[in-house]
């Protein structure tokens, strides 16, 4: 269980460190110029699922697994944090495609004024899983126990994975450190 919730946490990193290109390239490339072609739509659509997959890949991965009882609280855990960033990131999508297609009623709904040029903004929130705080005190919990004195860890668990677990008290400021601040939420796209 510990080597598993480890490796999901570094699988979650990962894809948020992927996602911040692939969003400024969405932008850049396709939903900020108005003379792209379906084949950069295309190509770009296809980076940003890469992206998703890994969310969707690491979900059903933790999902179809099956450990004992004392692994049922952490499988649950980290399967909200995938289902987490991804609804997050398929809302952000959703509300994408409903302002380009539908500015006018975008710009009334905001009551904006009608003009020559009006800048509309969608903005992507990435925020802490509510998991997280639970998968913390988990983590501290094994970790307390396996460290205790005259115990052992689980056969197959490497005691250097119990300082892998420092990642599981990170990984909601990584959320925002990995670029996504400065590369999203910094920026308003229209």
């Amino acid at each position: 269980m510990l080597e598993d919730t480890s490796r999901h946490m570094r699988t979650v990193q990962a894809a948020l460190e992927h996602l911040a290109p692939r969003l400024n390239s969405l932008m850049a490339n396709v939903v900020n110029n108005s003379e792209a072609a379906a084949l950069e739509v295309g190509r770009e659509a296809g980076r940003l699922e890469q992206v998703l997959s890994e969310f969707v890949d690491g979900y059903l991965e933790v999902k179809a697994s099956r450990g004992g009882p004392d692994s049922n609280e952490a499988r649950t855990l980290v399967m909200g944090v995938y289902r987490h960033h991804a609804r997050s990131i398929c809302r952000w999508l959703e509300e994408v495609a409903w302002v380009t297609s539908n500015p006018e009623a975008v710009i009334q709904q905001r009551g904006l004024e009608g003009s020559a040029e009006v800048i509309l903004t969608v903005s992507l929130n990435m925020t802490t899983p509510p998991q997280m705080a639970a998968l913390h005190l988990l983590s501290e919990h094994l970790r307390e126990s396996l460290e205790a004195p005259n115990v052992l860890p689980p056969q197959g668990v490497d005691p250097t994975e119990l300082r892998a677990l420092g990642v599981l008290e990170t990984i909601g400021a990584l959320a925002f450190g990995l670029g996504l601040t400065k590369a999203i939420l910094g920026k308003h796209h229209g």
